[in-house]
């Protein structure tokens, strides 16, 4: 009778405790906001000018976050990664109407209706019909959008009144949003008075949003000035956060005369976010000059973080040469946290040559975190010489936390192919029971119901160890297969070891399937 109460009671409790640990985790699901982190990620792919993972990464976000308050966040980038896409201007303009159809309250609205009328100008440019439509808009509306896609069309039939008019409606008027269009519109103006406008904001407006947009505009117009009031106000603006518009903006000018005046800004400024800007502008520079500039950077910065962003600029140059300079970083380097970016960006280079270097890092490399970090790069590669790499250094490493890691990065590789027979051969050979224990956690994750409760199985056949055969049951019960009930039923009633046994039976209360309880009952019922 006492067993049959013991067992019982065993059940009850496992099942409360199931019950409450669902319910803790539908709590913290609900309250870790899975849109914002996933927007967050697709929206760092826009400020990394990502265009092609952006546009991937925002339509995943909006078909499985449909119902988030980020939508038309998403949905506004998704435009404008067409347009940087170079999709056709009627697509993009298609776009940015339906938006501002749906969401007419976003806080992207304006800039939507903005980028509308600059694209329709553009479209009306090659020949596309729909100037006598704004005319008669202007006519029946006083809306200052209205005014602009008007002035726009005026403009392209050569009425040179018309950047008078615009000029005019800038310093009269005293709306930020309003006089921001008026900077985009004044980019497509092939006028030197134009362009002195924009010089003028660029260097004298008192809002800093739109000073902003006339670096932007003025870096994008190609005139030979541009270059010389981006550097000027990079040398002698007193806002930091102008300064890096400036920075920006030099970015995205082409012309090898900028990089010198990037490198002297990467090499001297003591303001870090500055100088950091400057050195990855110089990343995205398509010139022979830059690498040798970057590497001097890495060498003499002061600050980690000017250094650090001086590697990820190396590796965005794609250059061959670039792996043996972040090789000297990982192994010779004498900060742990730049080497270990050195080892993470030699893993995202993904050849032959780099696993080679990775390798040499995880056997010579100086310290048990960078040795971590080298396993880890190496099983980014997703190679069978990747594999095999990571294999020997669970079972043979004489360090247990590195064999440990080994086990974890193995089987995140083998994760895409869902055969853990690796990891089976682990826990046979490794002298570690922890890494033996981690390998037989790790099987659940690389396969899944039956197929899990198959090698499981017969691991738990062979294994003699206790502690491991508790293991490898409890795994068996998160498995929650009904596969696993007759193994584990028939451990419940003739493993000798009392602790294996009262493991089984936890397990199947774990399953909790009508078939796992109809098995508890027996393990009740036998005399």
């Amino acid at each position: 009778m006492r067993i049959k109460i013991l067992h019982f009671t065993l059940i009850t409790f496992i099942l409360v405790v199931s019950l409450s640990l669902l319910s803790s985790a539908l709590y913290s699901g609900n309250m870790q906001k899975e849109d914002s982190r996933a927007y967050e990620t697709a929206y760092n792919l826009v400020l990394e000018e990502k265009w092609e993972e952006a546009a991937k990464a925002l339509k995943g976000f909006i078909s499985k976050y449909s119902h988030s308050t980020y939508v038309d966040d998403a949905r506004f980038w998704q435009c404008y990664a067409k347009e940087k896409l170079e999709q056709s201007l009627e697509n993009v303009f298609n776009c940015y109407q339906d938006f501002i159809k749906k969401y007419p309250r976003s806080k992207w609205s304006d800039d939507a209706k903005s980028n509308l009328i600059r694209i329709g100008h553009r479209l009306s440019k090659s020949g596309k019909p729909g100037y006598d439509a704004i005319v008669k808009s202007l006519d029946k509306s006083q809306e200052d959008e209205v005014k602009l896609a008007a002035l726009y069309a005026l403009k392209d039939m050569g009425d040179e009144k018309a950047l008078d008019a615009i000029l005019t409606l800038y310093d009269n008027s005293t709306e930020p949003t309003f006089r921001g269009r008026i900077v985009n519109m004044l980019e497509d103006f092939d006028s030197p008075r134009a362009f002195a406008k924009l010089k003028e904001i660029a260097l004298k407006d008192p809002d800093p949003t739109l000073r902003r947009k006339a670096l932007y505009a003025i870096a994008d117009t190609k005139n030979k000035e541009a270059i010389d009031i981006l550097k000027k106000i990079i040398k002698t603006d007193s806002d930091p956060k102008i300064k890096k518009a400036a920075i920006y903006a030099l970015d995205d000018v082409e012309d090898p005369n900028v990089i010198p005046i990037l490198s002297e800004v990467a090499r001297t400024e003591t303001d870090v976010t500055l100088a950091k800007a400057a050195v990855y502008a110089l990343g995205d520079k398509k010139s022979k000059e830059v690498l040798p500039i970057l590497q001097t950077i890495l060498k003499e910065a002061k600050k980690v973080e000017v250094k650090k962003a001086a590697l990820y600029a190396i590796e965005d140059t794609s250059d061959p040469a670039a792996l043996p300079i972040v090789r000297e970083v990982a192994l010779k380097g004498n900060d742990p946290e730049l080497q270990k970016a050195a080892i993470y960006i030699i893993g995202d280079m993904k050849s032959k040559e780099s696993l080679k270097v990775l390798q040499e890092i995880l056997k010579s490399a100086n310290g048990l975190k960078l040795q971590k970090a080298a396993l880890y790069a190496i099983g980014d590669h997703k190679s069978e010489e990747a594999q095999k790499i990571i294999y020997e250094a669970a079972v043979n490493t004489s360090h247990e936390e590195l064999a440990k890691a080994a086990v974890y990065a193995l089987e995140d590789l083998l994760d895409d192919k869902k055969d853990p027979g690796l990891l089976v051969e682990v826990c046979k050979k490794s002298k570690f029971l922890s890494v033996r224990k981690a390998a037989i956690y790790s099987i659940d994750d690389v396969v899944k119901g039956s197929e899990a409760v198959k090698f499981l199985g017969q691991m738990l056949k062979a294994e003699k160890d206790p502690e491991l055969r508790r293991v490898i049951i409890n795994t068996l019960g998160e498995t929650k297969s009904d596969d696993a009930v007759s193994i584990l039923i028939e451990t419940a009633q003739n493993e000798k070891n009392l602790k294996v046994r009262r493991a089984a039976v936890s397990a199947l209360g774990e399953i909790g399937t009508p078939k796992a309880r109809d098995a508890l009952m027996k393990v009740i019922e036998k005399k």
